[in-house]
């Protein structure tokens, strides 16, 4: 693991896909942004630990926004930046969208669309904060894809049911009514989004919203 500081609020981290085994680490997992796992945790501690002991860069308890780059087949880049605060939650869902598309163009792999509209729903959300507690009431028995997007100061949450259960369809809709807005829910309006607002999650939202309430 080579650690390099950029300045007093960014450093960089190399890791080889040996400091990857040695922590029972999969190169995908990291990429793909796993922030949630033990391992990854403790990854990111030696890493603050080392960072510390070889080039004096104090945490301060800060927030850090963490960019991950697939460097090549056989590496990994980290990208450590301190963050204000009050803008920690909306960073984080669009670093970890950026590292979801460029490790898929590293890959050359793209996402597909769910082929059924009739279980799609599209919601509008005034805050990321009500997002986030609407897919907390949800996380529990949702199961499908769902992706988050912001445009236009609004933020919108995607869903697809994979259970394919119209009246489960209608709850999951019942919940998301008392904090967003429905809007026109089809493929077509899903591929909009993709093409035209920036997306902040890629896939999982509802689980990784609901991560933050805790």
């Amino acid at each position: 693991m080579k650690v390099e500081k950029i300045s007093d609020s960014q450093i960089k981290i190399i890791l080889s896909q040996s400091d990857l085994r040695e922590r029972d680490i999969q190169l995908a997992e990291l990429a793909m942004g796993s922030v949630g796992s033990e391992k990854i945790h403790q990854l990111f501690h030696e890493t603050m630990e080392q960072a510390l002991l070889e080039h004096n860069f104090i945490t301060d308890n800060a927030s850090f926004m963490v960019e991950v780059i697939p460097a090549s087949s056989e590496s990994i880049m980290l990208i450590f930046t301190k963050i204000k605060a009050e803008r920690e939650m909306e960073q984080r869902c669009m670093v970890q969208a950026m590292v979801q598309k460029r490790f898929r163009e590293c890959r050359r792999v793209k996402p597909a669309p769910p082929r059924n509209a009739d279980y799609v729903s599209i919601f509008s959300f005034e805050s990321l904060d009500e997002a986030a507690r609407a897919s907390g009431r949800l996380h529990a028995f949702f199961n499908g894809e769902s992706s988050l997007y912001k445009q236009n100061g609004k933020y919108f949450l995607f869903l697809f049911n994979a259970d394919h259960d119209t009246a489960m369809s209608a709850d999951f809709e019942a919940i998301l009514s008392e904090y967003g807005q429905k809007q026109q829910s089809t493929l077509l309006s899903r591929q909009y989004l993709i093409e035209r607002a920036n997306t902040l999650i890629g896939d999982e939202a509802v689980g990784k919203l609901a991560t933050f309430l805790n």
